[in-house]
C-alpha cells in the first residue's frame, strides 16, 4: 500500500510514547510513516520504544542529520541510534535533512551508507542547486518531503511527482495558552494534496514546527484536539482552563480544561470521543485524575494520529 501521510515529530519523550501507544492503529492503516527527528542524546525513549514499533509492524523514519536539538553534527550517534532500534526489532527508514548549505558530497555519503528506501526532507533550496539536485535524483527509491514555506514550487517540480510530499504546519501556535480561540483551522491537505501535485502530505501534529527545549510554569492549560469537519478539513479545538491569573494549581487548571472538553463531547458525540486518547481524557475527568502536563501533550498527539489513521 502506498504511503500517503508523514507526521513529523521531534523525538521528545511524550512525542515518542504517543506514537508507541498508537502504533497498532497507525500500522493497521498502512499508509502512514511517522518521522522522528532525534533531538537529545542518548535518545533513551526511542531506544526503549523500538521494540513496540517492531511488534506493531510500524515502520519509523529517523532523521540522521537533525537540524535542531543537541545532536546537530552527530551523525555517528544518530546512525548508532538507528542500528540499536533495528536490533530491537524496529523497521527504520533513514531520513536526510536537505538545507540551503547541503552539498552533493553530503548526499553521496548518505546514499553510500543506506541502500533501499530513503526519505529526504527539504528545509530549503540548496545554494549549490545544479549539483545537489542530480545527486538527490540518483536515489531511485526516495521520497522527497518539502516544507512548503521554505521551498519553491519550481524547486519541488525538479523531482518526480510520484515522490513528492508536501509538509505543512497546520497548528496555529500562540505565545500563551490563554490566547487560543475555541477553534482554529488546522489543514485540508488530506483532501487536496493530489490536486496540488503531490503524492502525499505531512504535518507537525498538534505541536507545530517551532522547536523549544525549554519550558516554564503554565498560567493556562490548553488541551488541543483535532476534529474532521466533513468536506471542509481538519479543525483544532482548544479547551482552556479558566483560572489563569497565576501558575499555581496545574491539576486544577487541567480539570477546568477537561470540563470544557467533556461538555463539548456531550454536545457533539462522535466528533472527538471516537479515539482511545479522548476516552482516556474523559476518564481522567470522571475520576478527577491528573497525570502531569506531559500527558496532555501525549494524548493530544495520540488523538491526532488516531484521527489521521481513520481518514487517510
Amino acid at each position: 500500500m502506498t504511503l500517503k501521510y508523514y507526521p513529523y515529530l521531534r523525538a521528545k519523550t511524550f512525542d515518542v510514547t504517543a506514537v508507541a501507544h498508537s502504533a497498532s492503529v497507525i500500522a493497521a492503516n498502512g499508509k502512514i510513516l511517522p518521522i522522528f527527528e532525534p533531538v537529545r542524546d542518548p535518545s533513551t525513549t526511542l531506544r526503549r520504544q523500538a521494540s513496540s514499533f517492531g511488534k506493531a509492524g510500524l515502520s519509523i523514519g529517523l532523521v540522521i542529520n537533525p537540524i535542531v536539538g543537541n545532536l546537530i553534527g552527530s551523525q555517528t550517534k544518530t546512525i548508532k541510534l538507528m542500528r540499536d532500534m533495528q536490533s530491537a526489532g524496529a523497521t527504520v527508514v533513514p531520513v536526510y535533512s536537505v538545507t540551503t548549505i547541503t552539498q552533493p558530497q553530503d548526499i553521496a555519503t548518505f546514499q553510500s551508507q543506506f541502500a533501499g528506501q530513503t526519505v529526504y526532507v527539504h528545509w530549503g533550496v540548496p545554494a549549490n542547486l545544479s549539483q545537489v539536485v542530480p545527486a538527490l535524483l540518483a536515489a531511485k527509491a526516495a521520497t522527497h518531503i518539502f516544507q512548503d514555506v521554505a521551498t519553491s514550487s519550481a524547486y519541488q517540480q525538479m523531482f518526480p511527482a510520484a515522490s513528492r510530499v508536501l509538509l505543512r504546519d497546520g497548528f496555529q501556535a500562540k505565545p500563551k495558552n490563554a490566547a487560543y480561540p475555541n477553534r482554529s483551522f488546522f489543514s485540508d491537505l488530506h483532501l487536496n494534496y493530489g490536486g496540488l501535485g503531490f503524492s502525499g502530505f505531512g504535518d507537525f501534529s498538534t505541536i507545530g514546527f517551532r522547536y523549544s527545549d525549554s519550558g516554564g510554569p503554565a498560567y493556562a492549560v490548553a488541551i488541543h484536539m483535532v476534529e474532521d469537519v466533513a468536506g471542509q478539513g481538519i479543525y483544532c479545538n482548544h479547551f482552556l482552563s479558566t483560572s489563569n491569573q497565576t501558575p499555581t494549581d496545574p491539576a486544577g487548571k487541567f480539570g477546568e480544561a477537561l470540563t470544557a472538553l467533556a461538555a463539548y463531547c456531550r454536545a457533539n458525540p462522535g466528533k472527538l470521543d471516537f479515539s482511545a486518547a479522548c476516552k482516556e481524557l474523559l476518564q481522567y475527568h470522571s475520576l478527577g485524575e491528573f497525570h502531569g502536563l506531559g500527558s496532555v501533550k501525549n494524548l493530544s498527539i495520540r488523538h491526532h494520529l488516531e484521527l489521521m489513521a481513520a481518514i487517510v
